[in-house]
């Protein structure tokens, strides 16, 4: 599948013809992967998203959630924690960002986790229904 295929799902809601808001999502995405070791870091992600600073009620909450995403084994799994985390940023932050912010962020997201189910299952085909992972796109 090509890449302009995989980002249809969010061609509403995210601008695909701005190459650079789409490579600066997929480069986020891929940039703490590699084969040693999945880095899914809760700084990051909210430095990426300009999102305001958040307190010790909503970062630790946060790691959690990032942890279960990252150690989850089966692609069901990876994919029910990714939709909670989705839902745990939309609660965290809500009224409080810019919603193309909180777009960016699923687009991140989602290719994240496609980068981690692609390199954890690369002998299987595996398929991310992103129509189904985060509430604000169904």
């Amino acid at each position: 599948m090509n890449k302009s295929k995989q980002l249809d799902w969010i061609d509403n809601e995210v601008d695909l013809s701005d190459t650079d808001q789409i490579s600066s999502a997929e480069e986020f995405a891929s940039a703490s992967i590699n084969e040693d070791q999945w880095r899914l870091d809760a700084d990051s992600l909210i430095n990426w998203a300009r999102l305001p600073p958040v307190g010790r009620d909503v970062e630790r909450p946060l790691r959690a959630r990032l942890w279960n995403v990252r150690s989850a084994w089966a692609p069901t799994s990876i994919l029910a924690e990714f939709n909670a985390l989705c839902q745990f940023f939309r609660t965290a932050f809500d009224g409080g960002v810019d919603r193309s912010r909180l777009e960016k962020l699923d687009l991140a997201l989602f290719l994240k986790v496609r980068s981690l189910l692609q390199g954890r299952y690369a002998a299987s085909t595996v398929c991310i229904d992103p129509v189904k992972t985060c509430s604000s796109h169904n």
